[in-house]
């Protein structure tokens, strides 16, 4: 692989690392105040707290598992680009899941922009693995393009 090659596969890797990095600080962003503090959130985004807020507070620790499970791509994407996979998808089901409460379950209409949001996300991630295996990324799983470097003789 020539030097180019490299250079453009590191391009498309700091990309995958830049949209993973970013999911997870938008799911950070929600899960501590979630923890800590959902009623100002609600209130931020017009939806009602619930009865029960034990739960909302655990979706709090999921999302805060969610942004890790984010971060291992971040530390070496080549070995994790299952996950950003499995973030895409996951992205896109969350997504389509607010969408849909909103249009067909009359959900508060701030759920819209969360969704979209979600889609975006889902759309980033996705696209950022097209570079290395066309649109079929779901092939990558466990692919480490740290070796292909190490036998170009680049460092």
């Amino acid at each position: 692989m020539g030097e180019a090659a490299v250079m453009t596969t590191e391009l498309f890797l700091r990309i995958v690392r830049y949209s993973m990095l970013a999911g997870a600080a938008y799911d950070l962003a929600f899960a501590f105040p979630i923890l800590v503090a959902p009623a100002p959130l609600a209130s931020l985004l017009g939806v009602p707290m619930p009865d029960q807020e034990i739960y909302l507070r655990f979706l709090g620790v999921f999302l805060f598992g969610v942004a890790l499970f984010y971060l291992m791509p971040v530390l070496h994407p080549g070995r994790y680009f299952g996950n950003v996979v499995a973030a895409a998808a996951l992205r896109a089901a969350g997504g389509v899941f607010m969408l849909v409460a909103v249009i067909a379950y009359d959900q508060p209409r701030p759920l819209l922009l969360l969704g979209a949001l979600d889609m975006a996300f889902a759309g980033l991630h996705y696209m950022s693995l097209v570079p290395f295996s066309g649109l079929r990324v779901w092939r990558l799983n466990g692919a480490d393009l740290s070796a292909r470097r190490d036998r170009s003789g680049g460092s």
